[in-house]
């Protein structure tokens, strides 16, 4: 009779262990929405505002200073909940972005021609 109830015993230690593991593996696996966003604007036009929307219309990012033609930057962003955030962006040739972006898999946002 010892013997089982050590064998239930140290079952339940090694079920409480996987459970918790998998937790782990879950919590690492869920995307998440990174610090900073990367720029880069590859257009022949000058980014003179840009500013990042969660899926509630509350603002989590603006650019700092405009972004010349052909140059990078980085603007940091707010926590906020989701992947999904809406991107404004305007160029100093009138010339405009909106667009719906997951920013936990697009870390840069390149803006073309």
């Amino acid at each position: 009779m010892f013997r089982f109830l050590a064998l239930s015993a140290a079952a339940a230690i090694l079920s409480f262990a996987s459970l918790q593991t998998a937790e782990a593996q879950n919590a690492k696996a869920q995307p998440r929405l990174p610090a900073q966003v990367g720029i880069e604007n590859q257009r022949a036009h000058t980014l003179s505002e840009l500013v990042i929307a969660d899926s509630e219309g509350k603002v989590i990012a603006k650019l700092a200073k405009p972004v010349a033609a052909g140059k990078k930057g980085v603007v940091k962003l707010a926590k906020a909940a989701g992947c999904e955030m809406s991107i404004q962006a305007k160029f100093d040739d009138e010339g405009e972005v909106d667009e719906t972006v997951n920013l936990c898999r697009e870390k840069v946002l390149r803006f073309k021609e």
